[in-house]
């Protein structure tokens, strides 16, 4: 491979870039080179906004062409023809002696007769002059059945002009239609390749900077590029408030919009002073401009915009935050102003009171009163988002310490349904200056938590405790203190402290209900932290009886603990094995009238019913419930939540055999937890990562993903359902058969006399028996697993392995026809499961018995595997067709009657039938097979 020529300055500039992602991107342009090699001509249409990345892609798949001999050209620059040609020998300088019409032609004709294939790379096509646009014309029409490959970039959008040149019109429909043409569409990365870039910069900036990022600049590349140079990925600053508006990338968005029309610089500000989408009439009426429509077109030209006109309001907005910062900021206050009055009242809900704020140039006590009213109705409608929203908005336009401080009590108060609430860095500055008092620090602790900062959280949290002991804060506001250093404690793996604390504030007389489930939870949790998941149910039902639990609430009191007590029981049923009860509790929890108690664990909710699914069988109902749980994620302010999502969701992909998102989803688990994540979730990262693996097969990785529960038990207490069976696994398939009865020891124990997951263990047993060669007592339990009747809790999953590892054993000891019967069973499960990775080992199996299967693994297919006979069994079986005996065929192949009968033996078994009757119509379907 050689890129002859020199290479235009943004072009190199663009290859020094990092450059992550465009995976599919990159396989569709390879797939078109190979289809180009073998002589038929290809094309390669890379669309996107400026900026997205298009040269980046471009150069990424020259690079990865083998074979190829490469020209390019970036037809910004003038007669890009000419510099085609310039660069055909290497040497700068067109050949000599060439045509002024057809010298192109004749240059790659040249080309492919020296080297073979040759790639044609033409960047920023929009900008082609005509005279080119007629050269590369006549190669495309001269060159359709020859090695060639065209790769081309446009900006979007390109639409068709009726003023262009024909030359390029002609050109735009030849690259555009035919089947031989791919047109790859680019689209910003996503935050998991934002995470890759920083990484690709020598950023040490967490997950945290790389989803704020992602979110500031829509996952734009250039805009990323230019952020990430400037060092914007301070964890816990806003990139916006660090970007001022004299740096080079603002002054180019400004100079940008200094060039609209009037009109649509009007329009623009008004969709600048709200952060949600606006439809296209109103944002025109804010704006006061006559003709939205025809401000709007340039703004959608230039990029800064984005229209949905297919949408029933035509929404418009500034299509990054970015943008729309360095806009707002660049409006004059009493702009702005004018603009939030005017949008106060088109805006609704929350929204209309935003805009007010921002409208009134001084702190206004009618507003605050206003504000904190809003926000206990808002509370209790069961929307705590906006209840806390409004309530900090209302201390923050009172002048009145006193109402200050009576707000920041209040939202204490609210704080179990409130540290959802992502109100990001900007409320802990606000806080930060306001005079020191125990809610406040309060306050300062619950987002230093929230956000994974542990120590700090502890810290603040006993300084608040010291002002409202000093200051007589009163008893409520000391019970909500104790019960976030509770958290604080558990966080940080130190269970002894979150006992003694909730059971002190349990203690108390006349708590509200939401204080009580909150303590009983942090009572039975730092049991189960200390005694294992079963100790953590014993202690909950002394607290809280179950008949009180699956009972209705009685008032508004007593709901106000009831989902509480849902989630603290279904959360720890799931982890001692009892999925479906587990399952129903979070169901009912999900469900109650109450729910906001527990917005703060509503994204982990959904996680376990995931994985409870998952285990159960029913892996639609797992992908539902992880979507449900990433989309609770979206504002939420407990970064910790984030490493069981994403684990979850792994391990539900890579049994599903959608490995990329599968390694996609385990990275992004292992980011979160190395960021924020406390000891004992260190089992979720683990877990994903060996469930990747045991997808594949890979046993090793499986015992390395592990390792790190078996130097620390504090990481992997709370739940050894999950990883232990992995780890039985893991030893057997890598032959530690000692070290795998030790470890089986230790799940049967935790089995004990509960008998859950039953073929778990069952196939786990087995599997240790017959790696003993063991031969009898194998086959004998093997048989008794079998037929065992399924639990309510089994594993589906671990059934099909132990019917599929049965089969495998069947092989060894010669058994073909019963180990084909078993391993065809193994495979009717994994396929009705959708186990895509698992089936594929079966079929493997299957075929080393002489079985093709032709449904694809994993598949749910209504037929069984088609047979393959060999030629003495296919030979045996037409004469059994046509009414011989096992003596007369025996005859007939001077083999022995004992022969025939065992070849008679393998062909009931692979064509699945009983008698000689049936083979006639089975080889008839199998016609010549």
């Amino acid at each position: 491979m050689r890129l002859t020529g020199e290479l235009p300055a943004a072009v190199r500039e663009a290859a020094r870039r990092p450059f992550v992602g465009r995976r599919a991107e990159l396989r569709e342009i390879s797939a078109r080179a190979m289809a180009a090699a073998d002589g038929m001509r290809q094309t390669v249409v890379i669309e996107g906004r400026q900026g997205i990345g298009k040269t980046a892609l471009l150069l990424r798949g020259l690079e990865q062409l083998t074979g190829y001999c490469q020209l390019h050209a970036d037809c910004a620059h003038g007669e890009a023809a000419e510099q085609l040609m310039s660069h055909a020998d290497g040497a700068g300088q067109p050949r000599p002696g060439l045509p002024v019409r057809g010298g192109l032609l004749t240059v790659v004709r040249a080309m492919i007769e020296d080297t073979g294939a040759v790639a044609i790379a033409l960047d920023n096509l929009q900008c082609i002059d005509a005279e080119s646009a007629a050269e590369i014309s006549l190669v495309l029409s001269a060159l359709q059945t020859a090695p060639l490959l065209v790769i081309v970039v446009a900006q979007e959008p390109w639409p068709s002009d009726p003023a262009d040149e024909p030359q390029v019109a002609g050109l735009r429909r030849q690259l555009l239609t035919g089947v031989n043409v791919s047109r790859v569409r680019l689209a910003e990365l996503s935050v998991a390749e934002t995470g890759q870039l920083l990484d690709r910069l020598g950023s040490t900036a967490s997950e945290h900077a790389a989803e704020r990022l992602h979110r500031y600049t829509g996952g734009h590349p250039a805009l990323l590029s230019v952020l990430l140079e400037q060092g914007l990925t301070a964890a816990h600053t806003a990139p916006g408030d660090l970007l001022g508006l004299f740096d080079p990338l603002a002054m180019s968005i400004l100079r940008a919009v200094s060039g609209l029309p009037e009109p649509s610089r009007d329009l623009l500000a008004a969709m600048a002073v709200s952060e949600e989408p606006w439809p296209l009439a109103i944002a025109g009426s804010i704006a006061q401009v006559e003709d939205p429509f025809e401000a709007l077109e340039p703004l959608l030209d230039s990029g800064l915009v984005q229209w949905a006109p297919a949408e029933t309001v035509a929404p418009v907005s500034i299509r990054y935050p970015l943008y729309r910062d360095v806009i707002y900021r660049s409006l004059p206050a009493a702009r702005r102003e004018v603009l939030h009055s005017l949008a106060a009242s088109f805006a609704l809900g929350t929204g209309a009171w935003a805009h007010r704020i921002a409208a009134a140039r001084t702190a206004e006590p009618t507003l605050a009163a206003m504000l904190e009213q809003e926000a206990h109705r808002y509370y209790l409608g069961g929307d705590s988002e906006r209840a806390g929203t409004l309530l900090m908005w209302s201390a923050a336009m009172t002048v009145d310490p006193d109402d200050r401080h009576r707000h920041l009590v209040q939202a204490t108060r609210w704080w179990p349904t409130l540290r959802a609430v992502d109100w990001g860095p900007r409320l802990e500055t606000c806080l930060a200056q306001w005079p020191p008092s125990a809610p406040r620090s309060m306050l300062l602790g619950l987002l230093a938590e929230v956000d994974g900062r542990y120590s700090q959280a502890h810290a603040l949290l006993s300084e608040a405790g010291d002002l409202a002991r000093s200051d007589d804060g009163g008893r409520e506001l000391l019970a909500d203190i104790d019960l976030a250093t509770a958290l604080v404690h558990a966080d940080r793996g130190n269970a002894d402290a979150e006992y003694q604390l909730a059971s002190d504030v349990l203690a108390l007389d006349d708590l509200p209900a939401a204080q009580r489930g909150w303590a009983e939870y942090h009572v039975a949790d730092a049991c189960g932290r200390m005694g294992g998941p079963d100790a953590a149910l014993q202690k909950l039902a002394e607290l809280v009886p179950d008949p009180l639990i699956d009972g209705e609430a009685s008032d508004r009191a007593q709901a106000g603990s009831q989902s509480v007590r849902l989630w603290a029981r279904g959360s720890w049923r799931l982890r001692t094995g009892r999925l479906r009860e587990g399952n129903a509790d979070l169901r009912r929890m999900l469900r109650a009238g109450d729910r906001a108690a527990v917005d703060a664990v509503t994204p982990l909710a959904h996680a376990y019913r995931a994985y409870a699914h998952f285990l159960l069988g029913d892996w639609k109902a797992a992908e539902q419930a992880i979507a449900q749980a990433i989309a609770a994620l979206s504002g939420h302010a407990v970064a910790r939540l984030r490493i069981p999502v994403h684990a979850v969701a792994a391990c539900v992909d890579a049994a599903a055999g959608r490995s990329e998102s599968a390694t996609r989803h385990v990275h992004a688990a292992q980011r979160w937890y190395a960021d924020c994540g406390p000891e004992d979730y260190a089992v979720f990262p683990a877990v994903a990562a060996a469930t990747a693996a045991q997808a594949r097969g890979d046993y090793r990785r499986m015992l390395a993903a592990l390792a790190a529960l078996l130097v620390d038990p504090g990481k992997s207490g709370s739940h050894p359902w999950w990883w232990q069976p992995l780890h039985v696994e893991a030893l057997l398939g890598t032959g530690q058969l000692g070290a795998a009865q030790r470890a089986l020891d230790r799940l049967m124990a935790l089995v004990g006399e509960h008998g859950r997951q039953s073929a778990t263990v069952t196939w786990l047993e087995v599997w240790l028996t017959a790696s003993r060669h063991d031969e009898n007592k194998a086959r004998t339990r093997f048989e008794a697993a079998a037929t065992r009747p399924p639990a309510p809790n089994d594993i589906p999953l671990h059934r099909a392995r132990l019917e599929h590892e049965y089969g495998r054993h069947l092989m060894t000891g010669r058994n073909r026809r019963a180990a084909i019967a078993q391993l065809q069973r193994a495979y009717e499960l994994y396929s009705a499961l959708g186990a895509r990775p698992f089936a594929e080992r079966c079929v493997s199996d299957l075929e080393a018995c002489g079985v093709r299967a032709s449904a694809a693994a994993g598949d749910r297919a209504d037929t069984a595997p088609l047979p393959v006979l060999s030629p003495r069994e296919r030979r045996v079986a037409h004469l059994a067709a046509q009414g011989l005996t096992n003596q007369e065929i025996a005859g007939e192949l001077y083999i022995s009657a004992k022969t025939v009968e065992y070849h008679l033996g393998n062909v009931f078994a692979k064509l699945g039938i009983s008698s000689r009757r049936q083979i006639a119509a089975r080889l008839g379907s199998e016609s010549g097979g």
